[in-house]
């Protein structure tokens, strides 16, 4: 059962999204770091290792968007450059070439960033 609370503030869950955005961080630069493009996308694990199959290719964009979201949340570059090169350069093949051209325009545009 969900138990709302209604006297919480954002305020007080900075802590615990500082702590999420720090483990965050750590997977996408573990997977980063420990897995090849080639061998799709790294969608669930077996005997705790990620692996793939070859019907996850789909997922990949997952994988970038969270290098993305993680730019968005704590504003460092290197997050925003693996998700947008990795983007352009991997899931171009899922994409048709109208909406390929809208994605590289909207990820080539400026962002904001907020602190948690």
């Amino acid at each position: 059962m969900v138990h709302l609370q209604s006297a919480l503030t954002p305020a007080a869950l900075a802590p615990k999204l500082r702590r999420l955005f720090e483990l965050s961080a750590a997977k996408i630069r573990s997977i980063e770091k420990s897995w090849a493009p080639a061998w799709g996308a790294p969608v669930f694990t077996v005997g705790g290792q990620y692996t793939s199959r070859g019907w996850t290719e789909w997922t990949q964009g997952f994988q970038f968007g969270s290098a993305i979201l993680q730019f968005d949340a704590t504003g460092e570059r290197e997050f925003l450059e693996i998700g947008r090169d990795r983007s352009v350069s991997l899931m171009a093949p899922h994409l048709t070439t109208p909406v390929f051209t809208t994605t590289a325009s909207i990820m080539s545009a400026p962002t904001a960033t907020c602190s948690v």
